[in-house]
């Protein structure tokens, strides 16, 4: 049995619809189970609720040999981090409660560019607001125009991970600017 998360999701759905071609089992997690395709609604289990809650992944998780786990963006979130954070605390916890494994599906992940336009209008349809529409299009804009390539210029690489370089460099700079 393969878990699915974020099944009518652009993503999700597609993943549903190749594991039901490979004839493998397979249960999702929906808010909103009228959503799913009928035919895919008759050959998958659902467990209804979001899997932020470690209830609805307590009934979605036992037997199941892999978890396929996308958060969904929510851009009415107050912290994306948090956001992001909340959901992967919790799929953690449940992984390891429920000894999930991983399979490898045999493809690989896809990049595919969307316009700005185009990346503005699903922000848009999933509730965003036009300050944060015009905050996010532009961050991305500015890395598309390299505002960041003089600094890979000169940047010294190291093998230091981001949390060590937090408390060694970044907490001590702010501190000494406080």
């Amino acid at each position: 049995m393969i878990v699915v998360t974020t099944p009518t999701g652009q993503i999700g759905s597609q993943l549903v619809r190749q594991l039901l071609d490979q004839d493998k089992d397979v249960r999702v997690v929906v808010r909103d189970a009228s959503r799913l395709d009928d035919t895919v609604r008759r050959r998958v289990e659902t467990i209804d609720g979001s899997h932020d809650d470690p209830a609805v992944l307590d009934k979605a998780l036992p037997g199941a040999e892999a978890l396929s786990w996308l958060v969904p963006p929510n851009p009415r979130a107050p912290s994306a981090e948090e956001h992001y954070l909340g959901f992967a605390r919790t799929g953690a916890a449940a992984i390891a409660r429920h000894d999930v494994g991983h399979e490898e599906l045999g493809r690989p992940v896809a990049y595919r560019r969307v316009s700005m336009d185009d990346y503005a209008s699903l922000l848009r349809a999933r509730g965003a607001d036009d300050q944060a529409i015009k905050d996010v299009t532009e961050a991305f804009a500015a890395q598309d125009h390299g505002i960041y390539d003089a600094d890979w210029a000169t940047a010294k690489p190291t093998s230091t991970d981001f949390r060590t370089w937090c408390r060694e460099v970044l907490k001590p700079a702010a501190d000494a600017r406080a």
